[in-house]
């Protein structure tokens, strides 16, 4: 309520519950964004911001449309709010759940042995950030609700742990996750994660170090962190990923030849570093030579 929503983040959802079917040459994304533009056309969705290029950048809904929405989705179990107790014995398939109310909704699940069987999606929202309090809530509990889930946007709740929890590497289904945590390295372990199309991490330390073998998760088309990311290096051996649109922010050390010749489809890059190291002494940049193909190129921040 009240909060005017990211429309990358909102199609990114769109496309990981398959709501969006694909057809023609159009791309997934673009046909999302038709869509998004037909419910504003048809005054169901109102515009907050624009890009500069006229794109929708984000939108919010009226509160009368929000309740009527959230009325027909329970009726229908299509989507549920969390609001305090007996939460977890909702039938819908998606649940959301205010910040404040998720260490409820955590312990609840523990104290009636439910594990969430039916739960595809969570998602957690508020307007101020919520920092998990780790002595009530143990890393092992956070994630044993979500055994089949598909989609897990907690990104507004800040997980106090240094390590990256190893019940998230069992979620095999997952095709969307937002977290928030005080990691430093992402884990060769999570390439098991092969299903994973959007990834989001924030991490409270100023770089970040990806083990895991990007290149070999060809599903994978968004990757968005908030701070310097080390990419690994590519295999010979790897395909690449074919879908990957999204790199956003990389360390310039991690922009080799090799991985723009695995990233053809890439649409946003986010940089972030020593951007010296991108530059040569007579003052060009091997960035925007013709080999390194960005071609698909929109966005460069």
């Amino acid at each position: 309520e009240d909060m005017e929503i990211q429309v990358s983040k909102l199609l990114q959802l769109w496309i990981a519950e398959t709501f969006i079917l694909q057809y023609e040459t159009a791309s997934l994304e673009r046909i999302a964004e038709r869509c998004l533009e037909e419910l504003v056309d048809r005054n169901l969705v109102m515009v907050g911001q624009r890009t500069l290029s006229g794109r929708i950048k984000t939108c919010r809904l009226h509160d009368t449309l929000r309740d009527f929405c959230r009325k027909t989705a329970k009726a229908e179990e299509l989507f549920q709010v969390i609001h305090g107790m007996g939460a977890t014995s909702s039938s819908s398939h998606r649940l959301c759940c205010i910040n404040s109310h998720f260490l409820r909704y955590i312990s609840d699940c523990e104290k009636q042995k439910q594990h969430g069987e039916k739960v595809r999606s969570f998602l957690s929202f508020g307007l101020d950030e919520t920092t998990l309090d780790k002595d009530l809530c143990p890393i092992s509990s956070v994630f044993k609700p979500f055994k089949l889930v598909r989609v897990l946007d907690i990104l507004s709740i800040k997980l106090p742990y240094k390590r990256f929890p190893t019940k998230l590497l069992e979620l095999v289904l997952l095709k969307f996750i937002a977290i928030y945590c005080e990691l430093h390295t992402l884990p060769s372990r999570m390439s098991a994660l092969t299903n994973l199309e959007t990834l989001i991490v924030h991490t409270t330390f100023p770089t970040l170090k990806i083990e895991a073998d990007i290149w070999e998760m060809t599903k994978l088309r968004h990757l968005h962190t908030n701070t310097t990311t080390c990419l690994p290096k590519c295999k010979k051996q790897s395909s690449g990923s074919e879908n990957l649109q999204t790199l956003s922010t990389v360390s310039p050390e991690s922009l080799k030849n090799e991985v723009f010749g695995r990233t053809k489809k890439l649409r946003k890059l986010g940089i972030r570093g020593n951007l010296g190291t991108l530059v040569e002494a007579n003052g060009e940049s091997s960035l925007f030579q013709s080999h390194c193909k960005l071609d698909s190129l929109e966005t460069l921040k």
